[in-house]
């Protein structure tokens, strides 16, 4: 459209508000009613889009039916047809007339309260949430899905402070973004919402529903606690990717004040499995007033408890034939001939929240590990399996079992393998048969689901990344202590990863770099701060933990930036990464912030000490023998978190922490993958032929390629590529101790190897040892629930050979306990009883992050 008209019908247009690529908003004077509006011009290709106008007509007619104090109400909807004179300058607009809200946005309210590191009150974002999340449920019960809620799209109405003082929330453009999706198969076609706060789904190709709504207002309570999104990126195709593969920072790393249940309740709104949300976003808003330990409001409990999954729709639905996602992602799965359904639990949890906020989520104590070098034997098998632990004392670097320094004593881990542990009901586990014998009688098959869904998905709810709150490890003593003594500490800065994975390096991984300080005096006039990142202190050994007596050279100083923002006091900087994603972790160790003249671009940091004014490292004193000489903590951690040399060599770049957190998530969408084939009665050849490739996939994901000889009949083709080389599980503890070249330990060994030796360093914080024996403690959990689940795959893979058995019910109880323990795995479990979780990989994965964390100080070193 060339030109705007000055006037619809009987509206009188003033004031232009806001405009956007495919519509614009005005302000508007009824001239009949004698009352102001708003109107929202339409501006799709109408010549291009022949079916728009019935579309617009029907969705209008839906969008207008919603009468809800907290969404905006349509008055009118008509199709604006200019004059023949008119044709040649102007086009087509499709309008809707609704209630002009006098007031900002809550994206303005967002940029000018925790974007600046003021945040809401609890009771504030618990109100806010309130209104907002009954207008939702409200739409979502009417058939209305909203599909690209943010907070521009959330008006704060000044007229009416009664209940929320910054305004009362207005959801605006119900229904528009499905209204104004193209029929073409084209991204902006394909792709509904705004990228900052698209669902997984979504970007992908596929439409979404009221699970995609809550997602995207867990994005905004993100943000509204933390003051930045939990993904960005320089284009909107990084962020995308982000949405589908990457996790959020830990947010307890970003606002130390976030209380654990809180960070609970973000990541289970942003899981990547729409059914592992909260059921409705009344649920959600319950959970975060439980957080808080603030009274669930009036009006909320009722919502809350009566929502119900099985009353919602189906997750997706299938994409037209002529439709492809845009991106598959890791759903999709070579040989495998639909898309794996998302891992879907139909069960919904009785607690939508957290009650107990004030219990440590995770890990409330040091854990030893029990009979970390005893083999337990796996019948038809050729070679035992171990159990967790690395223990080979004839092996240069090995010490023997991980033992945990500094902790004041040993808590016993049953596992869930202890059935008299208080609080847990024990998953019925299939033996592994010795030969494909008669499967055990079983009653007829229900026409609901099994109960093991609920009990997953209790576990989904309280753990989907319960290990973000672990990040409150990081809370810095010198922020609570009042009348003390000046506290050195400053604040705290870590690494991000942008998850732009390149498969031939570790870019996308510690790409990016975020820092928090607080109580920051002025520089002086003329003058501003400047952040370094700077090599190590002591040359890095340049050989694995095998030995090896030479050095990689410590790497030149990186500015980050010149002119570090401070504003009243606090500095918060981002580091979004240089556009090769490279990795910072690699190069750097240590931090510093110095001061000089504005404007200017040093190429290394001033030699003169009275210049600097800020530092900070990640320990790196020498371990001692017979991990030493050469060895600290750093050399641990980026094996964690970056690099790994005997991964490394076998074509997987990243850190250990990288594959096991992949593969985990790859174990659980193929077990997903074969029980809904099943619960779906895939029982011709065809779908057998199917299923016994998942098997043979998760088997390969478990043991690692190198060792499917030993699980699967002689000429069984390896179904995974390089990236199962390694398995999660460690299959022969000799054998791969000493063939570290060709067959290293598993992926929960080799952590927990990593890990330990990291603790014993001599300048490793108590915080560092506590975080250590939390990620050892997670890793002996997850090795627990893989090996039950080896077990089954194994009779499954077994089981095949006699196709008719595939039919017995017993085999779908096999196929859930699978995905039960796969989801343990990879999230964790919940102890219903105590509200404590047992951590899992995820959990670890974020622990993890924090071992790489800076505590920054005004204790400077005596040189650099």
């Amino acid at each position: 459209m060339s030109t705007t008209p000055k006037r619809l019908g009987k509206y009188e247009l003033l004031e232009r508000l806001g405009h956007g690529g495919v519509a614009e908003v005005w302000k508007a004077f009824d001239t009949q009613l004698q009352r102001f509006v708003a109107i929202k011009l339409l501006h799709p290709d109408l010549r291009d889009d022949p079916n728009f106008v019935e579309r617009f007509r029907r969705e209008a007619q839906l969008i207008a039916s919603l009468h809800h104090p907290n969404i905006v109400q349509i008055h009118d909807f008509q199709l604006y047809q200019p004059d023949e004179e008119q044709k040649e300058e102007e086009t087509p607009i499709a309008y809707m007339v609704m209630d002009y809200v006098e007031g900002q946005t809550l994206a303005n309210y967002i940029h000018n309260t925790s974007s600046k590191g003021t945040f809401p009150s609890p009771e504030q974002i618990v109100n806010l949430f309130t209104s907002i999340s009954l207008a939702i449920d409200y739409a979502h019960k009417k058939g209305m899905i909203h599909r690209d809620i943010k907070p521009a799209n959330i008006l704060l109405d000044q007229r009416n402070t009664s209940h929320n003082p910054m305004g009362e929330p207005i959801l605006t453009d119900f229904g528009v973004a499905r209204m104004l999706s193209a029929t073409s198969n084209t991204l902006s076609g394909t792709l509904l919402g705004t990228p900052l706060y698209i669902s997984p789904e979504q970007a992908k190709g596929y439409p979404g529903n009221e699970r995609s709504d809550l997602y995207s207002l867990g994005v905004i309570l993100y943000e509204m606690v933390t003051g930045t999104p939990p993904f960005r990126g320089d284009t909107a195709l990084e962020v995308i990717s982000q949405h589908v593969h990457a996790t959020p920072t830990a947010p307890a790393l970003i606002n130390p004040a976030i209380p654990p249940a809180l960070s609970a309740v973000l990541q289970r709104s942003l899981a990547k499995d729409p059914s592992a949300r909260f059921p409705s976003a009344a649920a959600l808003t319950v959970g975060i007033t439980d957080a808080f330990q603030l009274p669930v409001p009036e009006g909320l409990a009722h919502a809350a408890s009566s929502s119900d999954m099985n009353e919602t729709p189906t997750l997706f639905q299938e994409l037209p034939a002529n439709n492809t996602p845009i991106q598959a992602g890791p759903s999709s799965q070579p040989g495998i001939s639909r898309p794996i359904s998302q891992p879907g639990f139909s069960g919904t949890p009785s607690q939508p929240g957290f009650s107990n906020p004030s219990s440590q989520p995770g890990f409330s104590r040091p854990i030893s590990q029990p009979g970390l070098s005893g083999p337990s034997s796996q019948p038809g098998f050729s070679r035992p399996i171990s159990q967790p632990g690395i223990a080979n004392p004839s092996q240069p670097g090995f010490s023997g079992p991980i033992s945990q320094p500094g902790l004041s004593g040993p808590v016993s881990q049953p596992g869930l393998s202890t059935p008299s542990q208080s609080g847990f009901t024990p998953i019925m586990i299939h033996p592994t048969p010795t030969a494909a014998p008669p499967l055990p009688a079983a009653p007829p098959p229900k026409k609901t689901r099994p109960l093991w869904p609920y009990l997953v998905l209790v576990g989904v709810v309280l753990v989907a990344v319960i290990g973000a709150g672990i990040g409150a490890i990081l809370y810095l003593p010198g922020f609570q202590k009042q009348g003390a003594a000046p506290n050195p500490v400053a604040g705290r800065a870590f690494y991000l990863s942008s998850g732009q994975i390149t498969p031939t390096s570790a870019q996308g991984i510690a790409d990016q770099f975020q820092m928090d300080l607080e109580n920051i005096p002025a520089p002086a006039a003329g003058n501003s701060y400047s952040l370094w990142l700077l090599g190590d202190r002591v040359p890095e050994p340049g050989a694995d933990l095998l030995g090896g007596i030479s050095t990689r050279p410590v790497k030149p100083p990186i500015l980050l930036t010149n002119n570090l923002p401070l504003v009243n006091g606090t500095i918060h900087y981002h580091y979004s990464g240089d556009a090769q994603h490279n990795n910072l972790i690699s190069a750097t160790s240590r931090l510093l912030i110095t001061e000089g003249p504005s404007g200017e671009t040093p190429s290394q940091p001033p030699t003169d000490r009275s210049k600097w004014r800020y530092y900070a490292e990640i320990p790196q004193e020498q371990l001692p023998p017979p991990a030493g000489p050469g060895f600290s903590a750093l050399v641990h951690i980026r094996h964690l978190f970056y690099n790994e040399t005997n991964i490394r060599a076998l074509g997987l770049p990243g850190g250990l922490d990288h594959w096991i957190f992949k593969n985990s998530e790859k174990l659980l969408e193929l077990s997903v993958s074969a029980r809904d084939d099943w619960h779906g009665q895939a029982t011709t050849a065809s779908d057998v032929g199917l299923m016994r490739d998942l098997f043979i996939r998760i088997i390969d994901y478990l043991d690692g390629t190198t060792n499917l000889s030993n699980d699967v009949p002689p000429g069984t083709p390896v179904l995974v590529g390089t990236d199962a080389r390694i398995g999660l599980i460690t299959v022969d503890l000799n054998y791969q101790n000493n063939h570290l070249d060709t067959d290293p330990p598993g992926y929960v060994d080799h952590i927990q190897l990593h890990v330990g030796q990291a603790a014993k360093a001599p300048d490793a914080t108590p915080q560092m040892r506590d975080t250590g024996a939390r990620i050892i403690d997670a890793m002996t959990n997850a090795k627990t629930w893989l090996l039950d689940m080896r077990k089954i795959d194994l009779a499954l893979i077994k089981i095949m050979n006699n196709p008719n058995a595939m039919k017995d019910p017993a085999v779908g109880a096999m196929l859930d306990d699978m995905v039960t323990l796969a989801t343990y795995a990879y999230i964790g479990k919940l102890d219903p009883v105590t509200n404590q979780i047992q951590g899992g990989v995820l959990q670890a994965h974020y622990a993890i992050q924090q071992l790489a964390a800076y505590t920054v100080t005004t204790n400077l070193p005596k040189s650099l």
